[in-house]
C-alpha cells in the first residue's frame, strides 16, 4: 500500500478529526516531508480540507491540518 493510500485510509477512518503532517507522519512511520507531499495535493481534492485547524492527536492549534469531510 502506498503512503497516499495509507494516509487516505487513516483520515477516512477518523472523520471528521483533523491531523497535522507531523502526527500523520508519525502514525505512518514516514517523515514529514514525504507526508506533506501527500497531504498537500490531497487537501485540494473533493472530500478533504487542509487548513489551519486543531490537530486531534497532538492538540496543536493554528497548525496546517487535514481532515476528511
Amino acid at each position: 500500500m502506498t503512503l497516499a493510500e495509507r494516509v487516505v485510509e487513516f483520515l477516512n477512518s477518523r472523520r471528521p478529526s483533523a491531523f497535522c503532517d507531523d502526527c500523520i507522519a508519525d502514525e505512518m512511520g514516514s517523515n514529514r516531508h514525504h507526508t506533506q507531499q501527500t497531504t498537500h495535493p490531497l487537501g485540494l481534492t473533493r472530500g478533504y480540507e487542509r487548513a489551519r485547524n486543531h490537530c486531534h492527536r497532538c492538540g496543536a492549534d493554528n497548525k496546517l491540518a487535514i481532515r476528511g469531510l
